[in-house]
């Protein structure tokens, strides 16, 4: 063993133990697995001579990143993170390096500098990499000797910024394999004069753009006719400008919206109703932690919502006499605390208890004696709805559900859960004109419209300042460690349950009553276990571009099939989201639900 130069170990765990000497002529060790930092730096004592080092960091938790500059004969690294594992700290790299692969990493700003100042590196490869705000800044006289750059499956990498000139000065093979947000490459690469190749395969038109112009611009104005370009579109075709810039071309799938106010004169034709299509994924993990506590429902067509609850009068008069009512959807995700019973309970008990409210307000429309305006009447709904679940959760009245502990001589029934349990609840119903929606607690839902990330609830917690100063007038006390706590327990100011906290812990949800626009992309509702280490923009961004991704490599199936089930789209998009958030280091159960709000995307079945 003491002679062994070459050893190769195809996924397996690695780990050294305490001789010395063992290894000291290795010069290549490649495929193995680590589970922790202390293994790679303690192979790296034992193995001064190593050359080459290809291998995974596999359940890594919240490790360090090893040093590996220690060893200065170190020439070539290729190092695959895992899905589920994080590192965190700079990446320092030996001086030497010349061929560098990362993939599965998430690169910020300090990751980028330490790379781009090895004075040495020949060969960069980045797969599969997470970019901060997915763009990557270059500064004059990075990668002095780089001569091979590629980047593979960095989907939504869209940004090179940087200086004029003077960036990559010695490039000569640039290769984009699946960059498909991409907007374009940068002019100072065919500065250079250094540049031989440029392959690209599934990426954009400004990309096969920016290239074909590289090329052009050598031979008209440096007579150079050395230049290659190579472009593959390959299984998925390319995204076009508009795709990039704006989104997919979308027919108006809801109605022609913002609304007009009540006192506008009501046009003919203001709305262009259709069937609310019901298209949905989700995906809910335990993740990190030891217990699953999340929860969470679908319900489409989960009841007919008189217009007269979602559109004033004066519109209603522009209408159809047929349309009196409007289909609607239920989502919900329940984050539970202290157990998973009351999360559980609310995603069996939350849209019958839901139900019921309607159908009570329905009669108050129909007897005449509702006067609110549309938005203070959804919050009577859902408060009474969270009021009422709330009650059954503590036993105050007969619970919603059968259950064997029903008293029902005497109207209240056995709490479902210990005083210490309790659970977020947002919730969405969404129709062909509106999104309404309910929160109570950390968890939180954001619309995608266009571009932009819309926050359609606030977290509760006890540091904002209303929430601090309802609490602190009723008697209670928050406490700051690890953050805000109300009574240096809770980490939220509202919730379900959680009885042994109230008057302080109250069931009230805060409601948005939404019109819908064209411009509407999709709905995220998730547990904090997403939302704390992502943000709006970011998983909206994600959201988005996934589903589209998705349509552009599979078709879009018409409607009547689409509607049929879980939308392989909208679980797409969840499933991704889920496992950024693990791959970003959240350690909370992961619950997502993914809305897409576009019944009609133009994209051509693949045959």
């Amino acid at each position: 063993m003491v002679k062994l130069r070459y050893v190769c170990i195809d996924n397996c765990y690695f780990t050294l133990n305490g001789e010395e000497g063992l290894l000291e002529k290795l010069e290549v060790l490649s495929a193995p697995c680590f589970s922790c930092s202390k293994d790679v730096e303690l192979l790296l004592q034992k193995t001064p001579y190593l050359r080459e080092l290809r291998c995974s960091f596999v359940d890594f938790r919240q490790e360090i990143f090893p040093k590996l500059d220690p060893l200065t004969r170190l020439e070539t690294i290729e190092i695959h993170l895992a899905a589920d594992s994080m590192v965190g700290g700079p990446y320092n790299f030996p001086e030497n390096l010349r061929n560098l692969t990362l993939s599965n990493f998430s690169l910020g700003s300090c990751h980028k500098s330490n790379i781009s100042k090895l004075p040495n590196l020949r060969v960069l490869k980045l797969v599969s990499i997470f970019f901060d705000n997915d763009e990557w800044e270059v500064r004059h006289d990075e990668f002095p000797k780089l001569k091979v750059l590629k980047l593979v499956k960095c989907e939504f990498f869209d940004e090179w910024k940087g200086p004029d000139d003077n960036a990559f000065p010695v490039l000569e093979h640039l290769v984009l394999d699946e960059c498909p947000y991409l907007k374009e490459i940068p002019t100072y690469f065919n500065d250079t004069g250094s540049l031989k190749s440029i392959k690209i395969k599934s990426c954009s038109e400004f990309v096969e753009r920016s290239a074909k112009k590289f090329k052009q611009e050598q031979e008209e104005v440096y007579g150079n006719d050395d230049l290659k370009v190579f472009i593959q579109r390959g299984k998925r075709d390319r995204l076009s400008d508009d795709e990039i810039t704006c989104g997919p071309a979308l027919k108006a799938s809801v109605v022609a919206l913002p609304l007009p106010s009540d006192k506008e004169p009501v046009k003919e034709s203001v709305f262009e109703m259709e069937v609310c299509v019901p298209l949905w994924g989700s995906v809910s993990i335990c993740g990190k932690r030891a217990d699953m506590e999340d929860a969470l429902v679908a319900v489409p067509n989960f009841m007919k919502i008189p217009i007269k609850m979602l559109i004033s009068d004066r519109l209603i008069d522009g209408l159809s006499q047929n349309l009196s009512h409007l289909t609607s959807h239920f989502y919900g995700v329940y984050d539970g605390h202290g157990g998973s019973q009351v999360a559980d309970y609310c995603r069996k008990r939350v849209h019958l208890a839901l139900v019921e409210e309607l159908k009570l307000s329905e009669d108050d429309l129909v007897d005449g004696s509702a006067r609110d305006t549309r938005q203070v009447q959804w919050e009577k709904i859902f408060t009474n709805c969270f009021v009422k679940v709330d009650d059954e959760v503590g036993g105050k009245v007969n619970i919603g559900l059968c259950d064997d502990n029903v008293n029902t001589s005497s109207g209240t029934s056995e709490p479902i859960a210990p005083e210490t349990v309790g659970s977020t609840a947002v919730v969405a119903v969404i129709c062909s004109s509106h999104i309404i929606v309910a929160n109570c607690g950390d968890s939180r839902a954001v619309l995608c419209r266009g571009k932009e990330a819309v926050a359609l609830s606030i977290d509760h917690k006890p540091s904002r300042d209303d929430e601090y100063a309802r609490i602190e007038a009723s008697g209670g006390k928050i406490i700051q460690w690890h953050g805000y706590r109300v009574f240096d327990v809770l980490a939220m100011s509202r919730s379900i349950g959680a009885r042994y906290l109230k008057p302080w812990i109250i069931p009230k949800p805060e409601v948005m009553f939404v019109p819908r626009v064209r411009e509407d992309e999709c709905l995220v509702l998730a547990s904090d276990g997403l939302w704390d280490v992502m943000t709006n923009a970011e998983v909206c961004k994600a959201a988005r571009q996934r589903i589209l991704l998705w349509h552009k490599e599979n078709g879009t199936n018409p409607r009547a099939k689409r509607s049929q089930g879980v939308d392989p789209a909208a679980q797409a998009a969840a499933e991704y989201l889920s496992s950024m958030a693990l791959r970003k280091g959240s350690y909370d159960n992961i619950s997502v639900t993914v809305v897409d709000l576009k019944p009609h995307r133009k994209f051509k079945s693949k045959s």
